[in-house]
């Protein structure tokens, strides 16, 4: 019986010791904010969006995006994100 509470408190010795290394990634993230696109004056073609982030790299994303028309028609994840199921692109402006 002993064993079994012993594996139990590694195991949650581990998760909370994961938690704290991260904490400090997850308040970069949570502090992110991105500036206003104009997308009247955004010119059609590939762009490529990248995040780096300065206290961890677990959450380094690299996208494309490309724009037809002056608006969003895909967006491919390169690197770092993962998706699970169909991304969908909302837009606030119109």
């Amino acid at each position: 019986m002993w064993i079994v509470i012993l594996i139990v408190v590694i195991i949650a010795a581990g998760i909370l010791a994961g938690l704290l290394a991260d904490a400090p990634g997850r308040r970069e993230i949570a502090g992110l904010t991105f500036s206003e696109v104009d997308f009247e004056n955004l010119r059609d073609g590939t762009y490529i969006g990248e995040y780096k982030g300065t206290k961890s790299h677990l959450r380094d994303t690299k996208v494309e995006v490309m724009v037809s028309g002056g608006d969003i028609s895909e967006v491919k994840i390169i690197k770092g994100a993962v998706v699970y199921g169909k991304m969908e692109i909302h837009r606030t402006d119109k």
